[in-house]
């Protein structure tokens, strides 16, 4: 009976440390938003960047907009090559872009992937560094802001039941549907869950995230 019951508290004790484990929002993984009614996270899927104790950040991936990243930064000529929109990646920083790579040149970007075979930047003009004569969104997609969040308030919101931390892909960040990606996410979060709509338009100013 004693072994039992010690088995009993260990499998418990592992049941909830792997709980923990899963709602860990680590660089690679994404957020994807539950009971949120806030506009700008409302139906939103989220690709963490950067998670520890003094904040978070990370870029929301399925908002496309209608406008292409050359209307929006003319000052980067090289940006005419790309063939894609631009996706509002947050409320934070409009006006500073970030860019998300698959399998770029080697040396091309400098760092770790953040998941599977995609690297992040904010140099709007490594375009330049494609051979290419056009470059299009299954290699490339371009963010204008980001999402942020001080010590300890992501946290908080998750165990708030606000978001599920799910398992990073590839393939789900570069989705070619993205307006259908968080209902495709949502259904199968089960699956994905880390055990390890319209389009939208920029906003007028930079601010922080809007709770």
């Amino acid at each position: 009976m004693h072994s039992i019951v010690v088995y009993s508290i260990a499998v418990a004790a592992a049941l909830f440390v792997g709980t923990l484990q899963a709602q860990t929002p680590a660089s690679g993984t994404l957020l994807v938003s539950t009971a949120l009614t806030d506009r700008n996270f409302a139906e939103s899927v989220v690709l963490m960047v950067h998670h520890d104790d003094d904040g978070s950040l990370g870029i929301l991936v399925n908002r496309p907009t209608n406008l292409r990243p050359v209307a929006v930064f003319p000052e980067e000529p090289t940006l005419q090559k790309y063939d894609g929109e631009l996706f509002l990646g947050g409320p934070v920083g409009p006006s500073q872009p970030l860019v998300l790579l698959r399998a770029p040149a080697r040396g091309l970007i400098e760092g770790p992937p953040v998941v599977g075979d995609i690297y992040i930047s904010a140099d709007l003009g490594l375009l330049g560094s494609f051979p290419t004569a056009s470059v299009d969104s299954t290699q490339v997609r371009f963010y204008a802001g980001h999402a942020a969040w001080g010590a300890g308030q992501l946290a908080a919101e998750i165990a708030a039941g606000s978001w599920h931390v799910v398992s990073g892909r590839a393939d789900l960040v570069f989705s070619d549907e993205p307006l259908e990606l968080w209902r495709r996410v949502s259904r199968n979060d089960a699956e994905l869950v880390v055990a390890g709509d319209g389009r939208r338009s920029l906003p007028s100013s930079a601010g922080g995230n809007r709770r």
